[in-house]
């Protein structure tokens, strides 16, 4: 059976295979994230491989290291890295990364699971990509945090109702929320997601997170300027 395919500007993925298929959440984070000065990038949980593809697009001197725990997604992140444009910056690591020794990234990025359905036996790999005993914002945090040079950054999208709870557990590990930005799928709808983004480094008192926010669509279907804007180096239609 053909994998699937999902095409960009400059290079496509194979997503058949992972665990997690492409999706909005992934595109904002690789579009949103600062990425600019990383020279040593950690992608976590990378499905398929797009936001390691889309970091290496963005930032044409970072190394990028992508890890999964499931075989099928890293066999297809493999592949997916040997087609693209900057194959000879990227490596799929099949990882977990409670399991990860190294240290030195300027930034670890992921797309976290959601689902939290209190139930321990795992039933397939898509369930256990979204499974937060396997990896937790918090988690990403927590060790994470360790992994990071003095100025290193940690970037994610969570639901948005996990806002507070995560700046306050992060500010409790020594982190800094530098920049944040809640997602709408209209400007008159209620945010669904929230991408943020955490330093680690000094910070002065009252010092505060550039916030920002981002609407999907300007009207039902009509995808608003400003998303077009954001992502207008990848989607083929922007």
């Amino acid at each position: 059976m053909q994998s699937e395919r999902f095409e960009f500007k400059k290079f496509g993925v194979s997503h058949g295979l992972s665990s997690m298929k492409v999706g909005i959440d992934s595109i904002l984070l690789g579009c949103w994230t600062d990425v600019k000065t990383a020279k040593k990038i950690l992608d976590v949980g990378t499905g398929c491989g797009i936001l390691a593809i889309m970091c290496a697009q963005r930032n044409p001197e970072a190394i990028i290291e992508a890890i999964d725990l499931d075989g099928p997604s890293i066999k297809e992140a493999e592949e997916n890295f040997k087609v693209s444009p900057w194959g000879d910056r990227l490596s799929a690591i099949l990882s977990d990364f409670l399991d990860c020794k190294k240290n030195g990234y300027d930034l670890i990025i992921s797309n976290p699971p959601f689902f939290n359905s209190g139930v321990n036996k795992i039933v397939n790999s898509r369930e256990r990509a979204r499974h937060q005993d396997t990896l937790s914002p918090k988690i990403l945090i927590e060790k994470g945090r360790r992994m990071l040079t003095s100025t290193g950054i940690i970037s994610m999208i969570v639901p948005y109702q996990q806002k507070e709870e995560l700046i306050q557990f992060a500010s409790s590990r020594g982190l800094k929320d530098r920049r944040c930005a809640m997602v709408k799928g209209r400007r008159e709808l209620s945010p669904k997601r929230i991408l943020l983004e955490f330093e680690n480094s000094e910070w002065e008192e009252g010092n505060k997170c550039l916030e920002e926010e981002i609407i999907l669509e300007s009207s039902l279907g009509n995808p608003s300027e400003e998303f077009k804007f954001l992502c207008k180096d990848f989607y083929l239609n922007f």
